[in-house]
């Protein structure tokens, strides 16, 4: 009660039993996909948000990669005056030197942990915002749900991680022992039921990715949409998944669709516009409309997250008995 309290006050009260569903009738994954649109349409700012946070995460990684950089250029630097390849050699022996590697990995430890902070932050700031423009309201709430709801986010994102990590790791396991069965089996002229087994195994391994980023992304709406904890979150996200796998399969391959048909049509576009540009303008300013496709292609990707992120949340969110 005091959550829900505390929820109230901050403008990020849990989604009731509205237009996006209801204990007895939840939404179809068509309704899903529609609420969570008209959400995405209110909560268009969050877009821009996203690409300079996932801008800031890529651009974590690069001390790691000029630190590399100035160490190769420093050894090539003190062969000057020789040949080509002493410069090379010497290049290559301060790169190979163990503190170069200490510290490079470290640098890009540090970027990777950086990196996945502010994803952290994005969600922890992009699903109350999200949850609100679901619920019909308009009131801005990303600083307000960073504050309310990262120390729940934060644990279910990193129990999440390493779900899908574990799913990851079993998936391809599953498919190198079919690999190694199906190489033995057509030596022996093959058998129907190790076939078939080998087919199960196959699908399993393209499944249980899947549904483990669905399990975590549907936990992430829960934590930070209803206010439960990491443990309570993934539990009846596992309930919600487990009663309704074929509408968070086919609401996440909807938007995957959507996404191959976005990012392939503006790629076409840009690669067109970009062709003509090139006939006409210098090489040097050509730089200029790339960057621009490049902040479109992202801001698309990131109206396409929130898209995906909306659907399941109208799926494990809605109201039903024992919420």
């Amino acid at each position: 009660m005091f959550r829900r309290k505390t929820a109230a006050r901050a403008g990020l009260a849990p989604l009731p039993a509205g237009p996006y569903g209801a204990a007895v009738n939840p939404p179809t994954v068509v309704q899903a996909l529609r609420i969570s649109a008209r959400a995405t349409r209110r909560s268009l700012w969050l877009a821009p948000v996203g690409m300079a946070l996932s801008w800031l995460g890529l651009a974590a990684g690069s001390p790691a990669f000029l630190f590399l950089g100035a160490v190769a250029a420093r050894g090539a630097g003190a062969a000057a005056g020789r040949d080509p390849a002493s410069a090379l050699q010497g290049a290559l022996l301060a790169l190979a030197a163990p503190r170069t590697a200490f510290i490079a990995v470290g640098l890009w430890l540090s970027g990777l942990l950086l990196r996945a902070a502010l994803r952290v932050l994005w969600l922890a700031g992009a699903l109350p915002t999200l949850g609100e423009a679901l619920a019909g309201r308009e009131a801005p709430a990303f600083a307000a749900g960073v504050a309310w709801s990262l120390w729940r986010v934060l644990p279910t994102a990193l129990l999440g991680f390493l779900l899908e990590a574990l799913a990851l790791g079993s998936a391809l396991g599953v498919a190198a022992g079919a690999a190694a069965v199906s190489a033995q089996l057509a030596g022996r002229g093959g058998h129907w039921g190790a076939a078939l087994l080998v087919a199960l195994a196959l699908t399993s391994a393209v499944a249980t990715p899947l549904l483990a980023g669905l399990l975590a992304d549907a936990a992430l709406c829960r934590c930070a949409l209803r206010g439960e904890g990491p443990a309570r979150a993934f539990a009846r996200a596992t309930l919600r998944l487990g009663r309704r796998p074929a509408a968070f399969a086919a609401a996440a391959l909807a938007v995957g669709a959507a996404a191959l048909v976005l990012g392939g049509s503006l790629e076409l576009l840009t690669s067109a516009a970009l062709q003509l540009l090139a006939a006409g303008v210098p090489a040097a300013l050509l730089a200029v409309p790339q960057l621009g496709a490049a902040a479109l292609s992202a801001l698309a990707a990131a109206l396409l997250e929130l898209w995906r992120l909306g659907a399941v949340a109208a799926l494990s969110c809605h109201a039903a008995p024992g919420d």
